[in-house]
């Protein structure tokens, strides 16, 4: 990330009402148009990822993104952020929510934006009030031209997205949930993998917990030590062919010199 520029590139708040609505600013100003890059509901209104009532579930998701008809290869933004349940106006479970778009991977940044999105969570009914979203969404410069942007999402299918629950630990330090997310990403494995962080335990979820940390600093140590030695592999196959180069030029017989006169 270039120094000097801003960590939080961008704010978004939604909720089920009639269908899903989403309002974003700065780089997520076109995201109204592309609400599936914050469904959190399965098809058919599977709700089991949701938050249960008086919860809140803490997420990241990555979205890609395409401006405009630019041919040139888009990006990937990190979004950090929250749900709440809530009822949609068919008295369906739905969800509200609100995130924070940092740069993809910007490892340093996920706290503030957690924070940030904590704090707009409570905001969300007034941004989605009629009159009240043009206020909200007013932003300088890092929003010009974002609202000509195409979202997608990463992380889709079985197996992309990594349930987890706070623990004791969690909750005796609530840094230990913006590291998780921070670990987890910093893996290649997982960089593009979606997290639901639960207050309590669901089927198939993990704890939030210093073993958490330790597995993913592990992991990332092994990460390292493969790329390391795949450089050398290549080194040592690079050298091997110059070796053989030089030796079949050895090998090769002299060119004939240069004839004398008779």
């Amino acid at each position: 990330m270039t120094e000097g520029a801003p960590a939080i590139l961008g704010r978004c708040a939604f909720a089920t009402v009639r269908g899903l609505t989403v309002h974003g600013s700065g780089a997520l100003a076109g995201l109204a148009g592309f609400p599936q890059a914050v469904e959190f509901r399965g098809r058919g209104g599977d709700d089991h990822a949701l938050p249960a009532a008086k919860e809140q579930v803490v997420f990241r998701r990555v979205v890609r993104y395409q401006d405009g008809a630019d041919p040139e290869p888009g990006g990937r933004l990190d979004l950090i952020g929250t749900l709440v349940r809530r009822l949609d106006a068919s008295r369906r479970a739905g969800y509200a929510g609100a995130c924070v778009a940092v740069a993809h991977r910007n490892l340093e940044a996920y706290a503030t934006a957690l924070d940030e999105a904590q704090g707009l969570i409570r905001q969300v009914d007034e941004v989605l009030a009629e009159g009240s979203a043009a206020r909200w969404l007013r932003e300088a410069d890092s929003g010009r031209g974002a609202g000509r942007r195409r979202f997608g999402f990463e992380g889709r299918g079985p197996g992309r997205v990594l349930w987890l629950h706070r623990s004791t630990a969690a909750e005796a330090d609530p840094e230990l949930v913006p590291e998780a997310l921070r670990q987890l990403a910093w893996l290649d494995e997982h960089a593009l993998t979606g997290v639901l962080i639960f207050p309590a335990v669901r089927p198939g979820s993990r704890a939030v917990d210093s073993g958490l940390i330790a597995g993913c600093r592990r992991a990332k140590q092994q990460e390292i030590e493969g790329v390391e030695a795949g450089f050398r592999a290549e080194f040592e196959r690079r050298l091997a062919e110059i070796e053989y180069e030089y030796q079949a030029a050895a090998r090769a017989p002299a060119p004939p010199g240069p004839r004398g006169g008779d």
